[in-house]
């Protein structure tokens, strides 16, 4: 059971309540998570996180790349076993993405669509 976000990723309250996730939308939530945040990005652990700016973005990464890449980051995802990327869209002037696909977890499959905005 995790805490509820919002499509900003602020905390959901709901009738003056924190609000819980649980089961296969807590995944989609956690999976949303580690793509929306950028290597070196936490003090606590810099390894973590999409090299969004590193790789990602340059000029030069195919498109096969950036498919691993962000299959890695989603296979990290506690509960998921397995992924498959549907369309990868980026936009390197605006730095701006559009990752979408299906985790296979424990407890079946989980769609995700996560943006990723310029403010990476």
């Amino acid at each position: 059971m995790d805490l509820l976000a919002t499509s900003t990723g602020d905390l959901d309250i709901v009738d003056g309540e924190l609000a819980w996730v649980t089961g296969q939308d807590a995944i989609a939530q956690h999976i949303a998570f580690r793509l929306r945040t950028c290597l070196n990005e936490s003090r606590y652990n810099t390894s973590e996180g999409v090299p969004w700016t590193q790789v990602i973005f340059r000029p030069g990464t195919n498109d096969q790349s950036r498919k691993f890449i962000l299959e890695q980051a989603v296979m990290g995802t506690p509960g998921v076993t397995g992924c498959t990327l549907d369309d990868i869209v980026t936009d390197p002037e605006t730095r701006a993405a559009t990752v979408s696909g299906k985790a296979l977890t424990v407890q079946g499959e989980v769609d995700f669509a996560v943006t990723v905005g310029a403010g990476i």
